[in-house]
């Protein structure tokens, strides 16, 4: 098994190694929580609009049972939802303020790196499962950064806020488990 696919089928772990030690190096700041916060927030924004169309960010890829998405969040780029990722991971190092700069350098190569690789991996079987649709919407629409101008062979996929609201229930529990320790830290660290 190659790291691409190894870091594919686990993503979803990845970066709690990084949360959990930082929240031991952590040197609160409140303009620094606010602002990762702040991150956090469009992040997760990011990943709701993505999965309101794509309905699911779960590691199956299952193309056999589903369609090439093309527009809403993925006209603009090909991954919402692992942008979003970059812009929480990132914001949680911000929040958590601790061993800044060089944590946070950590950080903007770590997580740009790992999505990198991972998308690479979701590329090549989206390509196999696709064919040439899925090339030519890969060439015309940015991997990471917004294309300004939607794709112009958008599919006419409805969004389903409900379903993505369902499906993120994991990553509002990581999210509120994070401040509470945050907070319990924050408490020590004052106290």
């Amino acid at each position: 098994m190659k790291i691409d696919e190894i870091l594919f089928k686990n993503r979803n772990y990845a970066p709690i190694s990084v949360y959990i030690i930082g929240l031991f190096l952590a040197q609160p700041r409140e303009d620094l929580f606010v602002f990762g916060m702040i991150l956090i927030g469009f992040g997760e924004l990011m990943r709701l609009w993505g999965m309101s169309y794509s309905g699911t960010d779960d590691t199956s890829l299952d193309t056999e049972n589903s369609s090439l998405i093309t527009n809403g969040a993925y006209a603009h780029l090909r991954n919402p939802i692992f942008t979003g990722n970059i812009f929480m991971s990132i914001g949680m190092i911000i929040a958590l303020g601790g061993w800044l700069p060089h944590f946070l350098f950590i950080g903007l190569f770590f997580f740009p790196i790992m999505y990198q690789l991972i998308s690479s991996y979701e590329e090549k079987k989206l390509s196999a499962a696709f064919g040439d649709p899925y090339d030519e919407y890969k060439n015309a629409v940015p991997r990471f950064y917004p294309r300004l101008s939607p794709y112009p062979g958008r599919t006419k996929i409805k969004p389903d806020l409900t379903a993505a609201l369902k499906n993120e229930k994991y990553i509002f529990l990581t999210i509120i488990i994070f401040l509470i320790l945050f907070a319990i830290r924050w408490n020590l660290i004052t106290n």
